[in-house]
């Protein structure tokens, strides 16, 4: 440690004692002018890399700001309009004028994203250029492109920097004042948020990021940085023209930064140097320079596009010695954040809805709700999917602005407001579809939401991650991708309670978790009551909702169709109708030959005689087919990390089998593998008898596997039909398929896809997506289909749905292997389960051996399963 210390400190007073003797060791004007002119781009790459590398803001523009500048003192300190101001005021006049034309083109184009933003940005940038090519008449200011000479350089008193000598010296103390604040500013608060809105703006804006401020901010400080530049080049020159500033100058700058990594202050450093001294010393070569330097960029994009340097933002975190088990929130009546709004009434609601509508064009997602919240109470929210449970927290939220009526928090109306306007005034939540910012570490994510410096929130983001699990304490450091699916979700709970909010609204939190995490999460939010906070939980999992909420209102179509303690609504039949649905859920249902229920094996044998879900037919059925997949001793590794040690596995041709285990245990890895989305490391995977290990997705979709990914994955500004044409694009022609008879398929099988066809996928509920995703992966019409978790965050009703139409997929022929959180529910309708544990297979065999070991208890829920599955 001393001796990395020593390194740490030696090392840049080496690169400064040589910065400073450069001239003196090479007084060649050729060399110090390359010096300059690396130092010169630092200084533009800095600016670029707070809006692309921070920000996320694909400004194509950029280059305008440093015309700009440079014209702004070019002006102030020539001839051409007689000005002759003094240096300093010059210098001073081409950075504003940067600055407030960054807000003037920023307040309306930072509305806009990606490549709507580019695209703005880029024609802004051309008419700087046009502009300054034409503003020669009627009255003269520019020159037109004879540009602007005889410039005066910057002076300090009687001090000229007109040499070469000193010309390096003032760009080299410009350009390390911009990676000095650079680095500040990764490291502050504001840089945490701006790498957060570059992930996601509307979680940020749902954890108090005003994101349209911030934005501009952003792009005001890379302005500063382009004028800056822009006032030291004119100086330097002596002269400006338009063909300085053109589109191939921005190109060149991208470059840089993208050789050397986007984001990182030394690998832009390296990008810089490159890009400048390598035509330079190519200049002998000057028919095949270009060549060689396209050929670099080339084989940086293909090998290492994350460039040179990739951006790492790691931060220690100073407090993570306290003791996981002291960590804790108090509660909001107690806090003085977000969830003090005074002294309230126990019988006067902390949140009311009042007569809300939402209207999508035609559609009527809300129909006249209204609802209120209690303090310390928990109130459950219900219904099918599509019934407008999560547009009513939208709408709470300040999402999506209501058509009418009106929401309060305590007294305060919420119509108007932005989410981070109301998420300061004690309001935070959850997302149905997990919105953590990937790219920030598990405290990073936390700690976006809470106010003050990174310093001052350590111990409260601390506390948060603490109250809702020690794990998240432990890896407080680690990425937020890194985390398995439940602890993402654990993750977003305890950034909600972070800012110690009023009323907490959770969407799903138990979407894919399996049993034993429910629990655990029934716990926390049993917790959160005792502790005063006020709740609104939307969930499908029946058990959970009945065992915690005080009040249950349900949604159908948008229409509130009952309220009342959970006894009350679980005995009202239009609920049991509209939401459970009615009929066996339970049997794997096939009509044999004279029309009576038997299983699928014996249906399959040509058996008559009925019998239960499970028979000893099956293990002759299962023996007489030959396996279509086999999976051999199958090693996975992320890195160092290895996932998988040696699994095997089999399907057999028209069964239906399933993978079982803990989040984290590996089943979605092996289902990635099987697709070659992952490269196994070691053993071999079979496909109708031919080995498909190391082929990549496109060539195993082509033989025949399609996969349903985990979160159903649909492109949501997308409609309906063309995602259905995505799923075909690969197999059509390739095995004959043609795209009129696989929609046809599809259509029969999902009838609302086909009413739906022209609705982007964006829009819809969460089981119409599902059912997208799965008549994506039939248009290939696959031999095998691999399904990701096909229940999660789906209704009982929509449940079954699902279920029936895997049972009809295979009846017709289509094998399936899925990973499913629910295990009774998968194996009712499976012939045979493997069972994951940490990575390795510890049990495997038919469906009724599985329902009735204990080993499926232990190693997949911690406890009985009979006891914790929540149907």
């Amino acid at each position: 440690m001393k001796g990395l210390a020593l390194k740490r400190g030696v090392l840049p007073l080496a690169a400064f004692a040589a910065i400073v003797a450069f001239p003196l060791v090479s007084p060649n004007p050729y060399y110090l002018r390359l010096a300059t002119t690396v130092a010169l781009y630092v200084i533009l790459t800095s600016g670029l890399n707070v809006q692309v590398g921070l920000a996320g803001q694909l400004d194509m523009g950029y280059v305008a700001f440093y015309a700009v500048g440079a014209y702004t003192y070019a002006l102030c300190s020539s001839p051409q309009l007689g000005l002759y101001l003094p240096s300093a005021a010059a210098f001073g006049a081409g950075v504003l004028a940067a600055v407030v034309l960054s807000l003037i083109v920023g307040l309306p184009s930072l509305r806009l994203h990606g490549d709507y933003l580019a695209i703005v940005t880029l024609g802004f940038a051309e008419i700087v250029r046009i502009l300054l090519q034409n503003l020669d008449h009627p009255v003269n200011i520019t020159n037109g492109p004879n540009g602007i000479i005889g410039i005066r350089p910057i002076s300090i008193g009687s001090f000229s920097v007109d040499s070469p000598v000193a010309n390096y010296y003032a760009m080299v103390l410009f350009a390390a004042a911009a990676m000095l604040f650079y680095a500040r500013l990764i490291r502050s608060r504001l840089g945490l948020v701006l790498r957060a809105l570059k992930h996601d703006g509307l979680a940020a804006s749902s954890f108090g990021v005003d994101t349209r401020r911030t934005r501009l901010v952003a792009f005001s400080i890379g302005a500063f940085f382009a004028g800056t530049a822009g006032a030291l080049f004119a100086s330097w020159q002596g002269a400006v023209f338009p063909q300085n500033f053109t589109v191939n100058e921005l190109i060149v700058l991208y470059c840089m930064i993208i050789l050397g990594g986007t984001g990182n202050l030394l690998g832009t450093f390296i990008g810089v140097a490159a890009l400048v001294l390598l035509p330079e010393a190519l200049r002998s070569y000057a028919v095949y320079r270009m060549l060689f330097y396209g050929l670099a960029l080339i084989v940086m994009m293909l090998y290492r596009p994350q460039g040179i340097l990739p951006a790492r933002y790691r931060r220690r975190v100073a407090t993570l010695g306290t003791p996981a088990e002291k960590a804790g929130l108090p509660s909001p009546q107690k806090s003085k954040g977000n969830g003090s709004l005074g002294v309230r009434d126990p019988q006067r609601p902390v949140l009311e809805v009042k007569a809300i509508n939402k209207r999508f064009g035609g559609l009527l997602a809300l129909d006249d709700v209204s609802l209120s919240l209690l303090p310390g109470q928990i109130l459950g929210i219900i219904g099918p999917n599509g019934a407008g449970k999560t547009t009513l927290l939208n709408v709470i939220t300040g999402v999506t602005k209501p058509t009418s009526g009106e929401c309060y928090l305590g007294h305060t109306p919420l119509g108007g407001l932005s989410p981070h306007a109301i998420y300061k005034l004690g309001l935070a939540r959850t997302f149905q579809n997990l919105r953590l910012f990937a790219g920030l570490s598990v405290f990073e994510n936390v700690a976006v939401g809470l106010g003050g410096d990174i310093e001052s929130c350590e111990t409260r983001a601390l506390e948060a991650l603490g109250s809702v699990s020690n794990e998240l304490v432990e890896r407080a450091e680690d990425p937020a991708e890194s985390l398995s699916y439940a602890g993402k979700k654990r993750l977003e709970l305890a950034r909600a309670v972070a800012s110690r909010p009023a009323v907490i609204l959770l969407d799903e939190p138990a979407a894919g978790m399996n049993p034993k995490e429910v629990e655990d999460l029934r716990q926390r939010i049993l917790k959160l009551k005792r502790e005063g906070y006020s709740v609104i939980l939307v969930e499908h999992r029946m058990p959970l909702v009945m065992g915690v909420c005080d009040t249950i209102v349900v949604l159908d179509h948008g229409r509130k169709i009952a309220e009342g303690t959970p006894a009350e609504v679980s005995a009202n039949p239009e609920v049991v109708r509209a939401y459970l649905g009615t009929g066996d859920r339970g049997v794997r249902p096939t009509v044999g030959a004279k029309g009576e229920v038997t299983c699928e094996a014996q249906y399959r044998a040509s058996s008559e005689a009925p019998c239960g879900t499970q028979c000893a037919g099956h293990a002759t059925w299962l023996e007489a087919m030959a396996p279509l997949l086999e999976v051999e001793g199958l090693d996975v590794s992320y890195g160092p990390a290895r996932v998988l040690y040696g699994i095997d596995l089999s399907v057999a041709k028209g069964e239906i089998a399933c993978i079982l285990g803990n989040n984290g245990a590996g089943k979605t890895t092996a289902m990635r593998a099987i697709l070659g989305a992952l490269k196994p490391s070691g053993g071999r995977i079979l496909f109708r008898g031919g080995d498909i290990t190391g082929f990549d997705p496109a060539s195993v979709i082509g033989k025949g596997i399609a996969i349903v990914p985990e979160g159903r994955r649909v492109f949501a500004r997308m409609t309906v039909l063309e995602n259905l044409l995505v799923g075909g694009y690969g197999s059509a022609g390739q095995q004959g398929i043609k795209e009129d008879e696989a929609l046809d398929y599809v259509y029969s099988l999902f009838g609302l896809l086909k009413e739906r066809r022209n609705q982007k996928a964006g829009t819809l509920s969460g089981g119409e997506q599902q059912m997208l995703a799965i008549g994506r992966a039939l248009m290939a019409r696959p031999e095998l289909l691999l399904l990701d978790e096909p229940s999660m965050g789906l209704a009982p009703i929509m449940v079954d749905r699902i279920f029936q139409v895997i049972l009809e997929l295979n009846h017709r022929g289509t094998t399936v292997l899925m990973v499913e959180q629910n295990a009774q529910k998968a194996l009712e309708i499976a012939e045979r389960g493997y069972v994951l544990q940490n990575g390795h297979m510890v049990n495997s065999g038919n469906s009724r051996e599985l329902l009735e070991s204990s080993s499926l208890s232990d190693a997949y829920l911690g406890s009985s399963l009979r006891q914790l599955t929540l149907k």
